[in-house]
């Protein structure tokens, strides 16, 4: 980011040099929280967030290999009156992005996310994965076959890990729930990684007595 712009610079692997910078996103108002993913076949997705002149919204672009370009920028979500923190971007093998973040809702910090489409080039409509009231920290990942795993912390008397998952075969998110036990302390730092054929390994930061790191897998 400079300037209240965003701006990427590639790898070139046969000049074995960066290239120049490009912007990509379009209106240069203050601008924060990126992320970015790449598959195996070299297409990228990034995702930050930015003011739209009343509040922040999400917004992402997306590198093409085959047309060697980005596109163009674009809002991930229309929800007005709530401001967008901690946006996280995913790409599967297919192309298929997902974003996921946290939006202030009623006085309530909500975890969002929505689905792009690399074929018709259209993101879906963003729907809430999970109302706790106080959401924070959100990170994502997916699987060999597709599936997107959303982790985050869930603050009560104490926060606590919690995930819900995207799955391919029914087109649908899941119930949102915990991953470990309320914990005495707080937990925090979630992150996530998957495999194929559909596993998922998570760790966080847990603070009883001495800070540790827990972890815990789905299959």
């Amino acid at each position: 980011i400079s300037s209240s712009q965003v701006f990427v610079r590639t790898w070139n692997p046969t000049t074995l040099a960066w290239n120049s910078a490009t912007r990509i996103d379009s209106n240069g108002l203050s601008a924060g929280s990126l992320a970015v993913t790449i598959n195996a076949l070299g297409n990228t997705m990034t995702t930050w967030r930015q003011s739209d002149g009343v509040q922040n919204r999400s917004w992402a672009n997306r590198y093409s290999v085959d047309a060697g370009l980005w596109g163009d920028a674009g809002v991930v979500e229309t929800f007005d009156g709530g401001q967008v923190y901690d946006p996280k971007v995913v790409l599967d093998s297919m192309n298929h992005g997902t974003v996921v973040w946290r939006q202030l809702h009623g006085g309530s910090w909500f975890i969002w996310a929505n689905r792009f489409d690399w074929v018709t080039g259209w993101w879906g409509d963003a729907g809430i994965i999970d109302v706790g009231a106080a959401n924070v920290e959100p990170n994502i990942g997916v699987d060999g076959n597709g599936n997107v795993f959303a982790i985050y912390g869930r603050a009560g008397v104490a926060t606590a890990i919690a995930a819900n998952r995207f799955s391919v075969s029914t087109g649908a998110w899941g119930d949102a729930g915990l991953i470990e036990p309320v914990p005495g302390g707080s937990s925090s730092a979630p992150r996530i990684a998957g495999a194929p054929p559909g596993y998922a390994v998570t760790v966080w930061t847990a603070q009883e007595g001495p800070d540790r790191v827990d972890t815990n897998f789905f299959q």
